[in-house]
């Protein structure tokens, strides 16, 4: 297989691992949360799927926070200007997104409006609309510590990285029992910083050319076997997830997301690199690079119009299914989308100059 000698992660295998990454979010959000069903929707026979698996899909989301903090090495610049340029970029697609998804809440009369409410919601602090809004206020705070990061990485070795990258966490589980009782924005806010290891542990990767190291490893050029090793690590990064023995213990700590993502990671790598027909990962890698928006206008199956719009989602009934149905919803919905936000994102980086 053929590797950029300088970053692990080409282009087309990025999108590939996003489009991953959102199909199992979309297989989290769809099939793990029993309580989040409408009344008419019931998939009896997945409770044991949901139960034991909800931990393992759960992993899409350290996946992005791995890319996030991975490619941000590799930006050229390492600042407060380039990480105004990606904030606004995602919270102009969020706020787009929040505004058509506010047509039919306001339709369906289903939105209280408030000028607190809307204000809350415009920032991502509040969920009626944007039930998965909680992705802007992490975004936003990873890429304000980010250039702090990048420069204490200059003087700094891997390990003292690592300890850095947990820092974050710690905080927030020493003073859960605080925070559990803070209004529903200011924990939002809080969450934020449960997945930072991820992001560090991406950022570590790329500084470090720790994913070529791992691939030196791996002595034999047979790509079938090659393949195989990579549907094992696969199934290696998803087992610490899993609920075993004990229904009630799960074992998926966020430190530990990171070592789940970063071999989820690797091992998609392992198997897009050696495949000889990359066609086939077409559709998927389309889905990577529409993910951020499919993500947001996901939130219309679970926000407040869900009793009108989980029926139609659910419509097909078998769940492969419902999951390629729910997958094409999005797409369209995210394509068409994307002509306007494109729009407003080069009129904001022309205004603000960020471009």
């Amino acid at each position: 297989m053929t590797i950029n000698q300088k970053n692990f992660i080409e282009k087309d295998a990025t999108n590939v691992l996003k489009g991953f990454a959102l199909i199992l979010m979309f297989v989290h959000h769809f099939f793990t949360f029993p309580d989040w069903y409408v009344d008419g929707v019931s998939y009896p026979y997945l409770l044991d799927f949901a139960e034991y698996m909800q931990g393992p899909s759960k992993i899409c989301v350290p996946i992005f926070a791995f890319l996030t903090g991975y490619f941000y090495y590799y930006s050229k610049e390492k600042n407060m200007r380039y990480s105004a340029r990606k904030i606004t970029d995602v919270w102009f697609t969020y706020l787009i997104v929040f505004l058509v998804l506010l047509v039919p809440a306001v339709l369906f009369s289903v939105y209280e409006f408030t000028l607190e409410n809307l204000v809350l919601e415009i920032l991502g602090l509040y969920t009626p609309t944007m039930f998965f809004c909680w992705y802007v206020i992490f975004y936003i705070t990873t890429m304000l510590v980010l250039p702090l990061y990048a420069k204490i990485s200059e003087r700094c070795c891997a390990f003292i990285l690592m300890v850095l990258s947990v820092i974050p966490t710690m905080i927030y589980y020493t003073l859960q029992p605080v925070l559990t009782g803070l209004a529903s924005n200011l924990l939002t806010f809080a969450v934020s910083f449960v997945f930072f290891p991820c992001v560090g542990i991406g950022f570590i990767f790329a500084k470090y050319g720790l994913f070529f190291e791992f691939n030196n490893i791996i002595k034999t050029k047979n790509k079938a076997l090659i393949i195989l090793i990579g549907l094992g690590l696969i199934v290696l990064s998803m087992f610490p997830r899993l609920k075993f023995f004990d229904p009630g213990i799960e074992y998926n700590l966020p430190v530990s997301d990171a070592v789940c993502a970063t071999f989820f990671i690797f091992a998609v790598l392992l198997i897009y690199y050696n495949t000889s027909h990359k066609a086939i990962y077409k559709p998927i890698a389309i889905i990577g690079k529409y993910s951020l928006i499919m993500w947001f206008v996901h939130s219309l199956f679970f926000n407040q119009c869900k009793e009108f719009t989980q029926p139609f989602l659910y419509l097909p009934k078998q769940p492969i299914l419902v999951l390629l149905w729910g997958l094409l919803i999005c797409f369209v919905i995210s394509f068409v989308l994307q002509i306007p936000i494109n729009y407003i994102l080069k009129l904001k980086d022309k205004a603000f100059k960020l471009s």
